[in-house]
């Protein structure tokens, strides 16, 4: 809020998720979009612990080879429906979570996220670690953005404090500035040849 590049749109986009039935509707519906994004971040997946339907015969079973598939297939048209309109794309992991019937889904999908995200050029922000203890286990509490020791996670295991949010948008807001700071650096490369050779190009650039 405080950088004035950027202007933050105080509002997001309420998909349900990936693996519902209502997929191909939102993406039609992202695809007919006209507002004006550059930036844009994804964080979803923990409404996706469900069976794909893929008619009404067919379904995927959460975790099987057919559902991981489809799940990938899903995550790599979201990325393209929204390259279209030249975001800059960041997605980031779902946490660690506490209970393994949760966590473990959870992980089977970054893994396939992961490498979708690698495959379209696009950047993949893990924060499992940052939310884990030393031996990489579930912690409800651990240092925020002060270096305080805080609870950052609900009494659900899954959804976080306010303390907890501002923690995980501070790792978004770092790979944001860093590549803010350097595509500003890249524009302003001095221009090869004389003055009136760079006075020249210079009048031509848009």
């Amino acid at each position: 809020a405080t950088d004035r590049r950027v202007q933050v749109a105080r509002k997001h986009r309420p998909l349900a998720g990936i693996a519902r039935a209502d997929f191909d509707t939102e993406m039609k519906a992202e695809e007919a979009s006209r507002e004006v994004i550059h930036i844009g971040v994804i964080m979803i997946g923990y409404g996706d612990r469900i069976s794909i339907r893929q008619d009404a015969r067919e379904r995927f079973v959460l975790g099987s080879p057919e559902w991981r598939e489809e799940y990938g297939r899903r995550v790599d048209r979201f990325i393209k429906v929204l390259k279209r309109r030249n975001l800059a794309l960041y997605w980031v992991s779902q946490p660690i979570m506490r209970r393994f019937e949760v966590n473990d889904p959870a992980q089977m999908m970054n893994d396939i996220v992961r490498d979708k995200t690698y495959l379209n050029g696009i950047k993949f922000i893990d924060i499992q670690a940052q939310f884990a203890d030393e031996a990489g286990n579930y912690a409800a509490y651990g240092p925020d953005i002060t270096g305080r020791q805080r609870l950052l996670r609900e009494a659900d295991g899954v959804l976080f404090t306010y303390a907890g949010n501002r923690k995980l948008a501070l790792f978004v807001e770092q790979e944001l500035k860093r590549d803010l700071s350097q595509a500003r650096k890249e524009r302003s490369i001095p221009l090869a040849g004389s003055e009136s050779e760079q006075e020249r190009i210079s009048a031509l650039r848009p």
